[in-house]
């Protein structure tokens, strides 16, 4: 009796083990696509704005409008805690 629940709980806890890798998997496949989408974007805006005066120039101003953006939102978020 006794070793039978030995091994049900040890089937459970291998399951759920598992289980957890199983998650954590997919959650690093993720991170890895997006870095690969994320380096592909960086080379195909640098070869566009090598030679694009105008689209550096947007590109910088809306750098600044989204860390403008993302600063206020700390500010925001630091003043409630």
């Amino acid at each position: 009796m006794m070793m039978g629940l030995i091994i049900i709980g040890t089937a459970i806890l291998t399951g759920r083990v598992m289980r957890m890798f199983r998650n954590a998997a997919g959650t690093i496949r993720g991170v890895g696509v997006g870095i690969a989408v994320g380096l592909a974007t960086v080379v195909i805006a640098r070869k566009a704005m090598e030679n694009d005066h105008r689209l550096r120039s947007r590109a910088h101003k809306a750098k600044r409008a989204v860390t403008g953006l993302m600063d206020e939102v700390g500010h925001v978020v630091s003043a409630k805690m």
